[in-house]
C-alpha cells in the first residue's frame, strides 16, 4: 500500500476480500491469518535458554512456564514467542494389523479420543434461591489412561486403545531448531508493545530475568544474543559526547575572536539555555531523547550561539566606539540588530521546519529532527533578546570595550581586518567576475549531484548482522539441520567474529518454516578487532558465493531499524 493509506482501513479491506473468496477454497483449508507488518514488531531482545543436563522437552516446559510467562508480565512487553522448543504431546501408536483385524479405521480411533477426552457442562442443581453448576470431568489426566479409552464394542466386548496399540508421552513434531554452540536450545523473542520505549522494556525484562535466574536450576543457562538497548545506549552516549565537545569547541572559537572571558561566558550560556529550554517544547510534542532528537540538538549547538554572538558583538561595538555604558549599550545594541537577528533565525527555521512535514516512510524518523531543530533555533532567538542583553548590562565593563578596540589596531586582528576590507573592495570592483564564478559554482552542483551515491540509511558498524539461507523446498528439518551446520563450518573462523548462533525455522512473529535458516552473527567490540563489519560481511559473502541454490543473503542492522527480513531473495 502507499504510505498515505491508513493501515487499519487497508487491513480491513483485505479481510473483507479474503472473507468473500474463502467460499471458493476447499473446506479442509485452515482459515487464513491476516496480520499487519510493522518494522517496530521485530524483537527487541532475543534470549537463548540452554542446559547440558536437561532434555529439550523438559527445557521447553521450564522455559514456557517459568521464564516466558514471567517476561510476559513485564510492563511494555507485547509478545514473547518461543522457537526451537519441543512441547509435550501424547502420541497414540497404532498397530495397523491389529486395527484391521478388528475392522476399525484410524478415523474411529481419532473420534473416540476426541469424544472421551472432553469436559462438558453437567447441568445445574437448584437449592432454594441458589443453584450449583455441574461440570463433567472427562479429560484424560495421565498418559497411561489413554490406553483405557474404548474405541468400539465387538459382540459386547469393548475394544480399547491398548488392544490396537499404545499411548506414549512424547513431544510435538518439530518445525524449528535452535542451538547454542552445539547444544540444542530454546529461543525466546521479546517484542515491545506499541508506544513503549525499547530501553524501558529491556530494562524491565532484564530485571525480571535476574529474579527468574534464582528460581530455576543452576544448570539452566540464559544467554542474551540480541539486545537493541546496547545500540541505543552507545548511540546516545556518542551523541552526548559530541554535544558536550561541540559546545566546548564553539566556546573556544568565540574566545579566540572576542578575547574577553566575560563576553565568552555570556555568549556560551546561550547554548545550555537554548538546548534545555527546547526540552519543554519537545515534551509538549511527545518526543523522547533518541538518535534523531539528539542529532538535532548536536547540530543546533553551533547555531544557537550565533544570535547571542551577533547581539553581544553589537553591544561591544557600542561600548568601544560610542563609549556607552553597558546598560545603555545593551538596550541600543540589541534594538539595532533585532530585525537582522530575527531574519536570520527565521531563515534557518524555514529550512528545518519543512523537514518535519516530509511524507512517506522517512517521516517517522525525520519528523522529530525537524521540530527539534526549529525549537532550538527559535529559543536561541528568545535567549539572545533576553538573557544575553541582561547579562551584558550586568557583567560587561567599559574597560572590556577599550581593550577590544586596542587589539583591532595591531597584530593578527588588524591584518585580518585590512585583508577582509581589501578583498571586499576587489569583489565590488570586479562584479562581473564574481557573478560568473557564482553561476559556474551553482551549475557545478548538477554533475556533482549525479556523482554522489544515494541510500536511505548509511551502513553503520553495529557489530550485528543476520545471514539468511533457504534450503530447497521439501527439505526436512533434519536435512536443513545438516545444511545449517555445513554452512556454519564454512563461515566460521573469520577474524573479528565473536559468535554465530544458528537457528532453523524461525521466520518471525512466531511463524516457522523448516527450510529457512538464519545465523545470528555478532562481532567483537570495535576496539578489539581490526576488521570492520563491512569487511567481515564481504568475506562471508565470498564464502557463501558457492551456494547460490540456497539463496544466501546478509542483512546488517542500522540505527533506524533491525534490518531483519524474512525468506526469499534479500539484500542488505
Amino acid at each position: 500500500f502507499v504510505m498515505e493509506r491508513d493501515l487499519n482501513d487497508a487491513s480491513n479491506d483485505v479481510r473483507d476480500k479474503v472473507a468473500s473468496a474463502i467460499r471458493s477454497v476447499p473446506p479442509a483449508l485452515l482459515p487464513p491469518v491476516i496480520t499487519k507488518v510493522d518494522p517496530d514488531a521485530d524483537p527487541v531482545l532475543s534470549l537463548i535458554v540452554s542446559s547440558e543436563s536437561m532434555s529439550l522437552r523438559t527445557l521447553t516446559e521450564l522455559t514456557d512456564k517459568q521464564i516466558a510467562r514471567a517476561i510476559q508480565t513485564v510492563n511494555g512487553v507485547g509478545q514473547v514467542s518461543l522457537s526451537g522448543g519441543r512441547a509435550r504431546e501424547v502420541h497414540i501408536v497404532v498397530d495397523i494389523e491389529k486395527l484391521n483385524s478388528y475392522g476399525l479405521s484410524m478415523t474411529q480411533v481419532r473420534e473416540a479420543i476426541v469424544t472421551e477426552n472432553v469436559e462438558i457442562p453437567g447441568g445445574a442443581i437448584e437449592q432454594g434461591k441458589g443453584q450449583l453448576l455441574l461440570r463433567t470431568l472427562g479429560r484424560v489426566d495421565a498418559t497411561a489412561n489413554f490406553n483405557d479409552i474404548v474405541i468400539a464394542t465387538h459382540e459386547g466386548t469393548p475394544i480399547r486403545i491398548s488392544d490396537i496399540g499404545h499411548a506414549e508421552d512424547s513431544f510435538e513434531r518439530p518445525t524449528s531448531a535452535v542451538w547454542l554452540g552445539e547444544t540444542p536450545a530454546v529461543m525466546l523473542d521479546v517484542r515491545r508493545a506499541m508506544g513503549k520505549t525499547t530501553v524501558a522494556v529491556i530494562e524491565g525484562v532484564r530485571e525480571r530475568l535476574a529474579s527468574v535466574q534464582r528460581s530455576i536450576p543452576a544448570t539452566v543457562k540464559m544467554t542474551v544474543v540480541r539486545d537493541d538497548s546496547r545500540f541505543i545506549y552507545a548511540s546516545i552516549a556518542s551523541l552526548e559526547e559530541h554535544l558536550i565537545f561541540g559546545a566546548l569547541f564553539a566556546t573556544f572559537v568565540v574566545m579566540f575572536f572576542i578575547r574577553n572571558i566575560r563576553a565568552v561566558i555570556i555568549s556560551a550560556l546561550a547554548i545550555p539555555a537554548s538546548i534545555i529550554s527546547a526540552f519543554t517544547l519537545m515534551n509538549v510534542m511527545g518526543f523522547t531523547l533518541n538518535n534523531m532528537t539528539l542529532l538535532a540538538l548536536t547540530l543546533a549547538v553551533g547555531i544557537v550561539i550565533d544570535d547571542a554572538i551577533v547581539v553581544l558583538e553589537n553591544i561591544f561595538r557600542y561600548m568601544e566606539e560610542k563609549n556607552c555604558s553597558p546598560y545603555q549599550a545593551a538596550i541600543e545594541g540589541t534594538r539595532e540588530v533585532a530585525l537582522a537577528v530575527m531574519a536570520t533565525t527565521l531563515s534557518l527555521v524555514v529550512i528545518f521546519l519543512p523537514i518535519a512535514f516530509m511524507s512517506g516512510y522517512a517521516k517517522r524518523f525525520i519528523n522529530p529532527f525537524g521540530w527539534t531543530m526549529a525549537f532550538a533555533i527559535l529559543v536561541s532567538m528568545l535567549v539572545s533578546f533576553t538573557l544575553t542583553p541582561m547579562l551584558s548590562s550586568r557583567f560587561l565593563k567599559l574597560a572590556d570595550g577599550a581593550a577590544d578596540h586596542k587589539t583591532k589596531e595591531r597584530g593578527f586582528f588588524h591584518w585580518l581586518d585590512t585583508s577582509y576590507e581589501r578583498w571586499v573592495n576587489w569583489a565590488l570592483d570586479h562584479s562581473t567576475a564574481i557573478i560568473v564564478i557564482s553561476i559556474v559554482t551553482v551549475l557545478l552542483t548538477i554533475p556533482l549531484n549525479r556523482m554522489v551515491g544515494r541510500e536511505f540509511v548509511p551502513n553503520e558498524d553495529m557489530g550485528d548482522w543476520t545471514v539468511h539461507v533457504d534450503a530447497p523446498e521439501g527439505t526436512s528439518l533434519e536435512g536443513t539441520t545438516e545444511i545449517a551446520f555445513k554452512l556454519l563450518k564454512e563461515i566460521s573462523g573469520i577474524e573479528g567474529v565473536a559468535q554465530i548462533e544458528p537457528s532453523i525455522g524461525v521466520t518471525g512473529q512466531g511463524a516457522s518454516s523448516p527450510t529457512h535458516i538464519h545465523f545470528l552473527c555478532q562481532a567483537l567490540p570495535i576496539e578489539e578487532r581490526k576488521n570492520s563489519q563491512a569487511e567481515i560481511i564481504t568475506e562471508m559473502r565470498r564464502r557463501l558465493a558457492g551456494h547460490q541454490s540456497y539463496r544466501p543473503a546478509i542483512s546488517s542492522r542500522n540505527a533506524l531499524g533491525s534490518g531483519e527480513r524474512e525468506g526469499g531473495l534479500r539484500g542488505s
